[in-house]
């Protein structure tokens, strides 16, 4: 494992640690205070966090190296595809405090082909 951190790998080490960080920080409070709006921001974060992880380990020749390579390849991070829906059930709950999140609506999170109905 030979790892080359540089000036851009801790350029986005900073945003990423304070998006854990403050994840953490936030489930806490969100026991403590039980709004699911900050169950949702929460979340959110988390999600922004990963992003910024991928950039991060890039720039530390993360995927210069044979075996994490293949693995990163072979690996669908598609999660930024969940920020539209979390943003939408943060909105939801924050302006509505009767809001309660159901199995029926956990279908907004299922990755849709809806390009195929403009053809």
């Amino acid at each position: 494992m030979q790892f080359q951190f540089g000036f851009k790998f801790y350029l986005y080490l900073i945003p990423f640690s304070q998006g854990i960080r403050y994840t953490f920080l936030g489930v806490f409070k969100s026991l403590k205070t039980e709004k699911k709006s900050n169950y949702w921001l929460r979340f959110f974060i988390f999600l922004c966090s990963l992003f910024i992880a991928l950039w991060m380990l890039g720039f530390a020749d993360w995927y210069d190296n044979q075996p994490y390579r293949d693995v990163l390849f072979y690996t669908p991070f598609q999660y930024f595809l969940f920020i539209g829906p979390v943003l939408y059930y943060y909105t939801k709950s924050l302006l509505n405090a009767d809001f309660r999140f159901s199995k029926k609506k956990i279908s907004a999170f299922y990755p849709r082909n809806d390009d195929k109905a403009f053809l």
